[in-house]
């Protein structure tokens, strides 16, 4: 109902909560296992990356909507279970931080400096990832392939040495390699290749 719609994130919770009483009630041993191995897994450094994977888990998620899983279903009219699936990993994540303390500890030394560009950089991606989840958006990341496959060498090599430069942890800098490559990459084949028929034929043959 559009009267209560805008209340959806208590739905989630109601859901969340009960699903962490019924782990906690009945498969204690199994959760301290599996929270005392993911804190020894993160470390200072790589608590960034853990952070840059949460947003690709939404995508992995949105994905298996083509795959025919019923992700867009309303169980008694009222429970999303997309919206349920969306931030399920955030409040895994925020279960395992409240339970290990060390781990929340590098979570807290994290620069609020970067957590303000992940989530700029997030809304600005949103309307993009949004896209990806129809035909035109995969028709258009299929019709840039060649052109990226084309460039994205140089550009690897011209970022790697430019990030070498921040001395960041290499986990963060293969992320960030990927990302600006890529980004880069798909942008010279929209605005410059895409547009330019002599370009379009040489690249992409069409």
């Amino acid at each position: 109902d559009e009267n209560i719609s805008h209340l959806w994130f208590l739905v989630n919770l109601i859901v969340y909560f009960l699903l962490a009483y019924l782990l906690v009630r009945y498969c204690r041993p199994a959760l301290r296992l599996i929270a005392t191995f993911a804190a020894r897994l993160v470390t200072a450094t790589n608590m960034y990356v853990v952070l840059l994977l949460l947003p690709l888990l939404n995508v992995a998620i949105r994905a298996l909507s083509t795959l025919g899983f019923p992700l867009y279903a309303h169980p008694f009219g009222v429970v999303s279970i997309m919206n349920i699936m969306i931030y399920l990993p955030y409040f895994l994540v925020g279960g395992v931080l409240y339970t290990q303390r060390d781990m929340l500890h590098k979570f807290s030394k994290i620069s609020p400096l970067f957590s303000a560009a992940v989530i700029v950089a997030a809304i600005l991606a949103t309307p993009y990832v949004e896209q990806l989840a129809g035909v035109p958006g995969r028709v258009a990341i299929s019709d840039a392939s060649y052109t990226v496959y084309l460039f994205h060498h140089i550009l690897v090599i011209a970022f790697g040495l430019l990030l070498l430069q921040l001395k960041l942890a290499p986990e963060l800098l293969m992320l960030m390699v990927i990302a600006f490559a890529g980004s880069c990459a798909y942008a010279m084949h929209y605005f410059v290749v895409a547009r330019v028929p002599v370009m379009r034929w040489l690249f992409n043959g069409k």
